[in-house]
């Protein structure tokens, strides 16, 4: 008896140690007790548990699973495995283990949710669809008709994804998330003044998210009110330095006041102060290159290449600029290596300009055959 209450004590230190963000902590004291509890379905879902926080994701499939094995009526252990599944990629598997849960408890709805992000992330969008109606016919509110627009918005059906966010809206008029996604609906059907209205009066409570920085300072550019669209791109970046869309819009703005390579400065400063942030650097090459200063757009590419020689994108994006050099096949050597390395559709199709002007049409047209076969009806 005072073995099992000492393992008791174990297990419940353990919890509170995860539950105060300590997992490493939470498996040091569980460890040495789990043998004992090896038929135990919460103490086997506890290192679970803990074994994700961790991010050992096949250490905690396999502690949700035997959970589960000891106890087939927990909802909650069908969840945890599902989003364990999830986050490997395994989103078929994660689906069929969800409606398992959403089976055992239906009124836990987040698994809905699960269920759409799962289809989404494999392209079924019409599945997905399909499952954010049934939720918003089980549970009207913001949270389903929201899930709905953000399928909506894969699907680039974006009328649709404006009346959706208005019924959102309905749930919580004065709610800052459900306002900004009805302005950003708003602002992708074209209807810009509407988004900008919302926009500032949001920025004006408080400038809290690089998205709504981002897409403040885009509405007020296409509304002409450049200075200022400038002005919240630079707070923008002063704020979240690491946000590479706002670093991309402050520099398109600034080249196309006539600022030149100067329009990349305030990416420069972020580069200098985190050198190992390759994104910084191949967003700063990306305006380089869209503003025709190549040589530059070189120069940043060859010193972030220096830090990572191996990097797919990085590679691509010095094979486009090279070319747009005039020297093709060096431009290409690095298309053919970053294929090499990451092989995918894009990684073909990058091939396929620089082959005609490295006069290698043979090798384009085997690719433009070998891709159309795949997609018949793609345009480029």
């Amino acid at each position: 008896m005072k073995g099992a209450l000492e393992a008791d004590a174990f297990v419940n230190a353990a919890r509170e140690l995860l539950n105060q963000n300590d997992p490493v902590g939470a498996e040091r004291v569980l460890s040495p007790v789990l043998h004992q509890f090896k038929s135990d379905p919460p103490v086997q879902h506890l290192m679970g548990q803990i074994k994700r926080a961790q991010g050992q994701l096949a250490e905690a499939e396999r502690y949700f699973r035997a959970a589960i094995a000891h106890d087939l009526q927990s909802g909650q252990y069908y969840n945890e495995l599902g989003l364990v599944l999830q986050a490997r990629g395994a989103y078929g598997e994660a689906i069929k283990v969800f409606r398992a849960a959403s089976a055992l408890i239906p009124s836990f709805l987040m698994v809905r949710v699960n269920i759409v992000r799962c289809l989404m992330a494999m392209g079924n969008l019409s599945e997905a669809e399909r499952e954010a109606r049934d939720y918003i016919a089980v549970a009207p509110g913001a949270e389903s008709w929201t899930l709905l627009g953000t399928v909506q918005r894969a699907q680039e059906r974006h009328q649709d994804a404006l009346t959706t966010a208005e019924a959102a809206l309905k749930y919580g008029p004065h709610l800052r998330g459900l306002r900004y996604n009805h302005a950003t609906a708003l602002e992708k059907v074209g209807r810009t003044a509407e988004a900008l209205a919302t926009f500032e009066k949001l920025a004006r409570q408080e400038l809290d998210t690089a998205d709504l920085a981002f897409h403040y300072a885009r509405a007020l550019y296409a509304e002409g009110r450049k200075q200022d669209a400038e002005a919240i791109a630079e707070q923008g970046v002063q704020l979240w330095p690491e946000a590479i869309p706002l670093h991309t819009t402050l520099a398109r703005i600034r080249w196309l006041a006539g600022q030149g390579e100067k329009c990349v400065a305030a990416n420069e400063a972020a580069i200098r102060a985190k050198p190992n942030d390759l994104a910084l650097r191949l967003a700063c090459a990306d305006a380089l290159h869209r503003g025709g200063h190549h040589t530059k757009a070189l120069h940043v590419l060859d010193e972030a290449l220096r830090l990572a020689p191996d990097a797919p994108a990085l590679l691509t994006a010095k094979g486009v600029v090279l070319d747009e050099l005039e020297r093709p096949l060096d431009g290409l050597a690095l298309l053919r290596r970053a294929g090499e390395l990451a092989p995918s559709r894009n990684s073909q199709r990058n091939l396929l300009s620089t082959l005609l002007r490295a006069r290698q049409p043979e090798e384009a047209l085997r690719i433009v055959n070998a891709l159309r076969a795949e997609q018949p009806h793609e345009q480029y």
